[in-house]
């Protein structure tokens, strides 16, 4: 595995910087809201823009950022909308966890909670969705395609950055904001 990475929410400008933690040697796939998708490797991005490749999409343009061919919520590393059907879905596995803030201020690293239309709950504990503040997904930073197929050629003590795993963390995107417009439509590729 790699380091773990925050998924953060939302077009706040520290959220969007945070592409700079990715690796570039990867392909990743950029979700419109139009529901066109662009794919290809990051070439660049600034304030007003995401270039993959050949394709450029605005900043305002952009619904998801993910490291699959599909901009599954499992493999967010930028969201551009505040979603608890994307908390629902997101399937934290291993050491990754959602990270609670609550509207009191509290924070909570919960691993796989169980997640209802209204609630969320973790170990004996609930929480109402009224009183969520935000929620981001903190999972495995995206491999280079080199680390990829290390792994799968059982290769894994050769990709240096694996034996990292977890010591180092860093903002890539989020799932819920309760300051932000509610947004619970299907994302896909057309």
């Amino acid at each position: 595995m790699s380091t773990l990475v925050l998924v953060t929410l939302g077009l706040l400008a520290a959220d969007w910087d945070s592409l700079k933690a990715i690796t570039r040697d990867r392909s990743y796939t950029v979700a419109l809201r139009d529901g066109r998708c662009m794919r290809g490797r990051l070439v660049s991005f600034d304030a007003q823009q995401v270039v993959l490749d050949s394709s450029v999409a605005s900043r305002v343009e952009v619904l998801r950022i993910a490291d699959d061919h599909t901009a599954a919520v499992h493999n967010l590393i930028f969201s551009g909308r505040s979603s608890w059907a994307d908390v629902k879905a997101s399937g934290p596995r291993g050491t990754e966890y959602l990270l609670i803030v609550t509207k009191r201020g509290e924070q909570l690293k919960w691993k796989r909670p169980t997640i209802s239309d209204d609630s969320i709950a973790f170990e004996g504990k609930t929480l109402a969705k009224v009183d969520v503040a935000k929620i981001s997904y903190v999972r495995f930073k995206p491999l280079t395609d080199r680390d990829q197929w290390l792994i799968q050629e059982s290769g894994a003590l050769l990709a240096p950055k694996l034996w990292f795993n977890g010591l180092m963390m860093g903002k890539i995107s989020g799932l819920y904001d309760s300051a932000m417009t509610e947004d619970n439509s299907a994302v896909g590729c057309r």
